[in-house]
């Protein structure tokens, strides 16, 4: 091993054992150190290998592969809504962004491996798929399961706007 992951180990367990001591004090009979563990579990497995393989495609020729860049934007992007769920502990509210994740990677894989139109069909569809269960999670915590026609229709109606404000300043000409 080389002595950057003794050092990052070293600092990793350093900060085990402030949170040892911090957390319950000197009374360690109600810790939980797998409940600590899974809370933090996608910022030190999820989003460190997923830096990784975006440095590995990045920098070594031979790793150029579409599934290193895919998976590894699914695993940043999944890592850090992980991360807010499970700190928060919003499961719930947040499931939605792993097709988000889903999604960016695929948009990843398009954008520096593979030039199909399957690859950002798929991730347009993952996208506005996650946005529509956004919406309605969204209407659910502010309206209950009442009313929830209005947030879809404000959804939609945006949606629409952005489109045509989008293509109203393309610059290419229609004959």
């Amino acid at each position: 091993m080389s002595k950057l992951f003794i050092n990052i180990f070293g600092i990793i367990f350093i900060l085990l054992g402030f949170v040892f001591f911090l957390v319950n004090g000197s009374s360690t009979q109600d810790f939980d150190l797998g409940h600590y563990i899974g809370i933090i579990a996608p910022t030190l497995v999820m989003i460190p290998i997923g830096l990784y393989l975006h440095l590995r495609f990045f920098s070594d020729e031979r790793a150029r592969k579409a599934r290193n860049i895919g998976v590894g934007g699914f695993l940043i992007v999944g890592g850090i809504f992980a991360q807010i769920a499970m700190a928060y502990d919003s499961w719930t509210y947040m499931w939605p962004g792993m097709l988000i994740a889903l999604s960016v990677g695929l948009l990843e894989i398009y954008i520096f491996a593979d030039r199909s139109i399957k690859f950002i069909l798929s991730s347009s569809v993952l996208f506005v798929l996650s946005l529509i269960f956004f919406m309605n999670v969204l209407g659910e915590m502010v309206m209950g399961n009442q009313n929830q026609k209005y947030i879809y229709s404000i959804g939609f109606f945006l949606i629409g706007l952005l489109l045509l404000f989008i293509n109203g300043f393309s610059k290419t000409k229609q004959r």
